[in-house]
Formats: structure tokens, C-alpha cells, sequence
């Protein structure tokens, strides 16, 4: 998975995701890597440890009907993540 968007802790950022997926009849996914790199070029390391697809019920599910619920353990970075390890928490991407 390829994205971008606005992070409260990255600012401007993009993403890249390599992960496993069973989108019957579950929507879990899990089992892969990623990283998120902010705007100045510091990336975030990332392992995604499992996630689901599910529909989205926020102000903004006209526009976003599915988000991405993630559990992820933080590996490391480079810049101001450079000495990240091994911090794990959930993030939700719409």
C-alpha cells in the first residue's frame, strides 16, 4: 500500500506498507513492514503486526466508507526517529 497525508506527529508524510491480507471474510490483515516518511526525509520504521478493514463511521465516512484499525510496533528511523525501538501502539488510517 502506497499512500500520503497529514500526521499529527509527522506533519506531511508519506507511507509504504507490504502486508498480508485476507479481505474474506474477515478484512484482517497482518504480517508486514512499513514506514512513514515526514516531509524533511526522517522516516519511521514499522512492523504491522495485525490490522483490519473496516467501515468507517466518523464525520468523514462519506468521503473515507472504510479505515484501516492497525496494531504496529515501531522499529527504529532515521533523523529524529533514529533511536525509536520497539514502541508499540495502534493507529488508525482512513
Amino acid at each position: 500500500m502506497v499512500g500520503n497525508g497529514n500526521s499529527s506527529n509527522l506533519g506531511k508524510m508519506t507511507t509504504r506498507m507490504v502486508f498480508c491480507a485476507d479481505l474474506e471474510p474477515t478484512g484482517a490483515y497482518g504480517n508486514g513492514t512499513g514506514r512513514f516518511v515526514a516531509d524533511n526525509g526522517d522516516e519511521l520504521y514499522f512492523d504491522l503486526v495485525i490490522g483490519e478493514i473496516i467501515l468507517n463511521e466518523a464525520d468523514n465516512a462519506s468521503f473515507y466508507p472504510t479505515r484501516f484499525d492497525d496494531r504496529v510496533d515501531f522499529t527504529g528511523g532515521t533523523g529524529r526517529f533514529e533511536e525509536v525501538s520497539s514502541l508499540t501502539a495502534g493507529i488508525t488510517i482512513y
